[in-house]
């Protein structure tokens, strides 16, 4: 049975109603109502800015300016590399090049990162795995990076040496260059992060060989912005970078960092969710508001990647309420009512393509729906049932993707809150 989505509010009514539910994930505050899980196997950053092994819930600041970022809600992925603090193993050769290992303190606070060295010999230098894998895979390679005699590094993955994807950063001035596509390699898209302590993470996605398997996954020193992938320059055999934290994952976009030793390592899928008279004793079955502050830590590359912010449903994608982003074109962001299987979607201010952060407010009831994204002209819906739903996902949702990103604060009111009120409320 079709329903609709986000609709108009009904004139004459004036409730406005104290919050049922409120959140603060920006407190690090565990709320016992939550049961989470997930996260395992991968790091957070910590108050101090220091990246740690993961807790759950995954508590998060950021690195530079040590505030807090909220709930990390991420899907789960494998960091294919192995050893990736330990650049001086044979598990990564070496290319003209050499490891110093254990020189500075590494984004970790331990004396773990190394010093990628150029040799004296006029090459390219640079570390590198091979990774047994299918042609034509997306993956996002990334390290963090310090510079030392030389500010620039380079990142490539090649099966072959004539397709490739690559780039240059400098790790100096914290920046790009444009990702470079070379044969069949495909979607290059490359960012520079800063990760406090003069540390960067450098990271570049793309797909290395539309035909071509098993890519070469390498880490460059260079003395100038040049692509010293196929550069040669001549060495002093002392001068280099810092490396550490390498992680190599099959996706479109990069998430945070998971440690591995003499084997890849998957971090387990992030789940924050509320059931039972956890959920009951604060929601309205009839009608509500939802207000929730959130960032994504990446740009949609695909229709296909949808990013659920949160979902109040009944285990099913059959009965769901859902707020979301979506992708770069079509529907930036978007909620949406399920009821029996049917779906109407709509968009909420078409052109947002991030949130980073926002606040948005999503209100229900029957033929009266509506919502708003940063104080904006809101998107309404006057047709369509509410679904009867049972929990509250946070981060995720049926039959979407994880938010990968992070979740700041949520609040609920047990009421189908004015128009004028959602528009303030995420001002």
């Amino acid at each position: 049975m079709l329903r609709g989505l986000l609709g108009g509010f009904a004139r004459g009514r004036r409730q406005t109603s104290a919050a049922t539910l409120v959140l603060d994930f920006l407190a690090g505050l565990n709320d016992s109502r939550i049961t989470y899980s997930g996260g395992a196997n991968g790091t957070r950053v910590n108050s101090s800015g220091v990246i740690v092994a993961a807790t759950t819930p995954r508590f998060d600041y950021d690195p530079v300016t040590l505030a807090a970022k909220g709930l990390l809600v991420e899907e789960a992925r494998t960091n294919l590399f192995t050893y990736s603090e330990q650049f001086d193993n044979a598990a990564w050769v070496k290319a003209g090049a050499s490891i110093s290992a254990n020189a500075v303190v590494a984004p970790s606070g331990a004396t773990t990162a190394d010093k990628l060295v150029e040799s004296a010999a006029n090459a390219t230098h640079y570390v590198y795995e091979v990774i047994t894998q299918a042609a034509n895979t997306t993956n996002s390679i990334t390290v963090y990076a310090k510079a030392a005699e030389r500010s620039y590094i380079g990142l490539q993955m090649t099966p072959d040496g004539a397709n490739y994807v690559y780039c240059t950063f400098n790790v100096s001035t914290g920046t790009a260059s444009t990702p470079v596509n070379l044969g069949n390699g495909s979607g290059a898209v490359a960012s520079i992060t800063p990760a406090g302590n003069g540390w960067y993470r450098c990271s570049l996605s793309g797909i290395a060989s539309s035909t071509a398997a098993n890519p070469v996954c390498a880490i460059y020193v260079g003395s100038t912005n040049a692509n010293f992938a196929s550069s040669p320059y001549l060495g002093d055999g002392t001068s280099g970078v810092y490396i550490w934290g390498a992680q190599l994952e099959a996706g479109s976009f990069p998430t945070s960092y998971i440690p591995t030793t003499s084997a890849s390592v998957t971090r387990t899928a992030d789940s924050a969710v509320m059931t039972g008279t956890n959920f009951s004793s604060w929601y309205n079955q009839s009608e509500g508001t939802f207000v929730v502050s959130a960032s994504v830590n990446y740009t949609a590359p695909a229709n296909s990647d949808i990013s659920c912010v949160i979902s109040a449903d009944d285990g099913t994608s059959s009965n769901r309420i859902q707020y979301f982003r979506a992708n770069n074109s079509g529907t930036p962001f978007a909620g949406m009512v399920v009821v029996a299987g049917g779906a109407i979607a709509a968009n909420i201010n078409a052109g947002l393509t991030q949130l980073q952060p926002g606040k948005l407010a999503g209100a229900y009831a029957a033929n009266n729906f509506a919502a708003s994204l940063n104080g904006l002209t809101l998107v309404t819906d006057v047709s369509g049932n509410v679904p009867t739903v049972t929990q509250l996902q946070i981060g995720n949702g049926a039959a979407l993707n994880a938010l990968n990103g992070h979740i700041r604060t949520l609040q609920y009111f047990p009421r189908r809150l004015p128009n004028t009120q959602l528009q303030t409320l995420t001002a």
